[in-house]
């Protein structure tokens, strides 16, 4: 039961009027119907949450993921002159500016 609030009642009638009332009368069987179906939607409710918690989970190792690969590619190219690691063939300059002047 994940509704422990609703079923506490239930339980005090259960336990105390034992035997002194059908189980079937009809107001007892709705409102035990009516606790059922709440429970159904909210378990159907914390599965959804649960299922969404996990879909951003991974979607967030996969960006993760994704900016450790394009680093790894994109890595050499910023390494400056003079840094350990420096590679004059992949060094990337984008403050060179050409000008012509007249």
């Amino acid at each position: 039961m994940i509704f422990k609030g609703v079923q506490a009642p239930f339980d005090e009638i259960n336990s105390t009027y034992a035997g002194k009332f059908s189980p079937d009368q009809p107001d007892y069987e709705a409102a035990e119907s009516r606790m059922a179906a709440v429970e159904a939607k909210l378990k159907e409710v914390f599965a959804q949450v649960a299922a969404g918690q996990q879909g951003a989970a991974n979607t967030e190792a996969q960006r993760q993921t994704q900016s450790e690969v394009w680093l790894a590619k994109l890595r050499p190219y910023m390494i400056g002159v003079g840094q350990p690691g420096h590679d004059e063939a992949h060094h990337f300059i984008s403050s060179t500016v050409s000008c012509w002047c007249a």
